[in-house]
């Protein structure tokens, strides 16, 4: 009997659906990574002229991540479906918040 059992689940196709909460970072996730990276950016463009052109690269791969999800459809609507439909602006925005702090360093760094 139990090889018969055996026998039918493995048989039967089965269609297993996983979610999507487990592979993409959450809204807090993503904004903590983008603060923590862009102010080791800021604090690196105090003293080096070049940090902010390293800060678009990494806002750059960033943002890419996020238009990765996106472009798939099916990942797409399963994301909005589960985070929400502000979630990819709010991949966008954070990874801009990279660049825009590297700015505000160099800034500070222009002012004083």
């Amino acid at each position: 009997m139990k090889k018969i059992v055996g026998l039918l689940l493995v048989s039967l196709p089965s269609v297993s659906y996983a979610e999507v909460s487990d592979k993409v970072p959450s809204i807090s996730n993503m904004w903590l990574l983008s603060i923590a990276l862009g102010m080791l950016v800021l604090i690196a463009s105090l003293r080096f002229n070049l940090a902010p052109l390293f800060a678009a690269l990494i806002s750059a791969c960033l943002a890419y991540g996020f238009y990765d999800m996106y472009a798939d459809p099916t990942f797409r609507e399963a994301v909005y479906f589960e985070q929400g439909n502000s979630y990819f602006y709010h991949g966008y925005i954070s990874a801009s918040m990279v660049f825009v702090l590297a700015l505000l360093g160099l800034l500070l760094k222009k002012l004083k």
